[in-house]
Formats: C-alpha cells, structure tokens, sequence
C-alpha cells in the first residue's frame, strides 16, 4: 500500500469549446496541417496547470506540448534517459507558441 495522502487533486477540466481551445485548434492545425483531428484528453502527471487555474485572468488552463512524436523511439526520449526531440520538431515547437501567442491576440 502507497500513501498517496501528499498528492494534490486534479485540476479542472478546459473547456474544449471555448476561445482559448478554439485558438489552440487553429495553432494546431497551422503548424501541422488541416488533416489533424485535434481532440482534448486527459494529461497523467504534474503541471503547473494547478498554480494557474485558480486564478481569475485563466478560467480555462490547457496543458499542452505542441510536440510531435513521429515513433515510439521518439516517444522513449521524451521524458526519459537522455531527453531529446529533433532539431527540425524543436524549430516547429518554437513556431507553435509564437503563432499561439498570435493567435491569442484575437480573443
């Protein structure tokens, strides 16, 4: 038996119609293309999601990568051993906040 009594609760569910995830859907899709089907699903793990979604400026917090893995060799080097991703997705992940963060501009 684990006691788990210092682990912290999850945080809220993001509202998957509403203009931040419309925003991100829009991000997604430009950066990887419209063919994507772009769905919500629950995250394992910390974040720091739980400093955010109490407060009033962030009703809706989405913990999001904006990383592609192609393999599951890739997969094995996120998180893991010797963590890495490829230099052609890094450039595409720096894309993908930038025009987020543009993309945020409208809402």
């Amino acid at each position: 038996v684990t006691d788990i009594s210092a682990s912290t609760p999850a945080t809220a569910v993001a509202d998957p119609t509403g203009k931040g995830y419309k925003a991100l859907e829009k991000t997604i899709r430009q950066t990887w293309g419209n063919d994507l089907i772009v769905a919500p699903f629950f995250v394992i793990g910390g974040s720091d999601a739980k400093h955010f979604q109490a407060r009033p400026f962030a009703p809706d917090v989405y913990t999001i990568t904006g990383i592609q893995l192609d393999s599951m060799e890739e997969f094995a080097g996120f998180h893991g051993v010797n963590e890495r991703i490829k230099v052609d997705e890094y450039g595409k992940t720096i894309g993908f906040f930038y025009q987020l963060l543009n993309n945020l501009e409208d809402i």
